[in-house]
């Protein structure tokens, strides 16, 4: 099983509040060392279960070692993967892309006359992006909103622009099921690792509005 790494001793500075906090950390690493692999992934079930959370100050990455996950930091085949491309509001859309970008999505599905005239709205809005706010958008139907934001995923997914996350899943004890969840970078580097006590907690990402892209 993976061992846990070094934990420094907190600075002077905070020596109260951060002596208190690395010692909770180390006392629940020591805990998990003494056990199993079979005994901390029932141990950490009950804990997420339970709500005690007495190993979740620990480091994802060692947590995941504690656990039998050897390859956190660089997710092989053991662990399923998602690809989606995330969904953004039009006001993010307008911000971050030309002027021409939201007729172009909008084309084809409302008339030339109204495809103008959302241009040319578009291009108020562009040249006064510091005056921005929520009823900037107001001359837009939520079904043409709805259409502008399923059609930039869409974009992007052609465009080969879409996100990539891992996860990995234990069977524990009782029917319960750990989960980890890794945020891929470019690079195939893990970017952010979440544990169990994050799904627990609603902390994953959530896909319900995304475009998935590819799943296996």
């Amino acid at each position: 099983m993976k061992k846990s790494t070094h934990i420094e001793p907190p600075t002077r500075l905070a020596k109260t509040a951060g002596t208190k906090d690395t010692k909770l950390v180390t006392d629940a690493q020591a805990n998990l060392e003494d056990m199993s692999l079979a005994e901390c992934i029932a141990a950490v079930a009950v804990d997420v279960a339970s709500k005690r959370d007495e190993y979740r100050s620990i480091d994802p990455d060692d947590l995941a070692g504690f656990l039998g996950i050897d390859d956190a930091d660089n997710p092989g085949p053991d662990w399923s993967f998602v690809w989606f491309v995330p969904r953004l509001s039009v006001m993010d859309i307008l911000l971050q892309w030309s002027e021409e970008f939201i007729p172009e999505l909008l084309e084809s599905h409302v008339t030339p006359e109204r495809c103008e005239e959302i241009s040319a709205k578009v291009k108020l809005l562009k040249r006064n992006e510091t005056k921005l706010d929520q009823t900037s958008l107001e001359f837009l139907t939520e079904e043409e909103k709805q259409t502008i934001e399923r059609r930039y995923m869409e974009d992007r997914r052609k465009a080969g622009d879409s996100t990539l996350l891992a996860y990995y899943h234990i069977n524990a004890p009782h029917g319960r099921t750990l989960t980890f969840e890794a945020f891929i970078g470019d690079n195939g580097e893990v970017d952010d690792l979440k544990t169990p006590y994050d799904e627990r907690d609603a902390k994953f990402t959530d896909l319900s509005d995304c475009l998935i892209v590819e799943e296996r």
